[in-house]
């Protein structure tokens, strides 16, 4: 548990005084891309989640412009107002999650430096005030 480094893996890690590199990276720096938002099965369930918003809100939408001639069809009242309710509320967290992707949001690396003896954790955020975080240890 003394080192870090050691984390069974097939890694080793030499360090040397010099300041030799690899890949114009330092030997003593472990450094780790994060990927955010932007996944294949975020992108899938968000298309997911558009194609079956659209669904219930036309649903919904077409009890309340038809009249029920039969008994078998969907009134409006009570199951009517609840699918467009929730094609509404479908659409809704598909453009939330929209915005997510296309912000990358959580995005960023990992830094273990053992030159410094410092961890920076780095990721990307809302857009706001503070809209890149960096956790120094």
């Amino acid at each position: 548990m003394n080192n870090i480094f050691n984390l069974s893996s097939n890694v080793k890690f030499k360090l040397q005084p010099s300041n030799k590199y690899v890949e114009n990276r330092y030997l003593s720096v472990l450094y780790t891309d994060i990927l955010g938002a932007r996944q294949f099965g975020n992108f899938v369930f968000t298309f997911l989640l558009l194609v079956g918003g659209f669904g219930f809100l036309f649903a919904g939408l077409i009890t309340y412009i038809t009249q029920p001639i039969y008994t078998n069809e969907i009134s409006f009242i009570p199951q009517g107002i609840l699918l467009t309710f929730y094609g509404m509320f479908a659409l809704t967290l598909c453009g939330f999650i929209f915005l997510t992707l296309s912000w990358d949001i959580g995005s960023g690396y990992n830094e273990i430096n053992k030159d410094e003896k410092l961890i920076r954790i780095q990721r990307k955020s809302f857009p706001g005030k503070s809209q890149s975080i960096l956790l120094t240890y």
